[in-house]
């Protein structure tokens, strides 16, 4: 049986059908904070590296964000239009994939 905690190291109990989503949604620095404590608590190396991980993704993602933050100040040379919809597209989409990886859930 797989057994989850919180942050206190309190053991939580989810009914089963609700695991899955439930830890699909935990948001991103506050499951890099349960893998540290989990890695202190079990000496386990492959947490804490994988808790490291995940900083570093966070300061790619917020390096992410910066970048499209100045991507949309400045405008597309494109006279067509297809261009501006294009760059357009990307930035929604990298801005929900930004969102979707630090507050969890599932990918449509």
């Amino acid at each position: 049986m797989t057994k989850y905690y919180d942050s206190s190291l309190a053991e939580i109990n989810f009914p089963n059908p609700t695991i899955k989503m439930n830890a699909r949604n935990i948001p991103l620095d506050e499951l890099a904070k349960q893998l540290e404590l989990m890695a202190d608590d079990f000496k386990n190396p492959f947490l804490a590296s994988t808790s490291t991980r995940l900083a570093h993704v966070a300061a790619a993602l917020t390096c992410l964000q910066d970048a499209l933050f100045y991507v949309r100040m400045y405008k597309s040379l494109d006279t067509t239009g297809e261009g501006e919809k294009r760059r357009q597209q990307l930035i929604d989409d990298s801005e929900f994939i930004i969102d979707l990886i630090r507050t969890g859930g599932l990918y449509p």
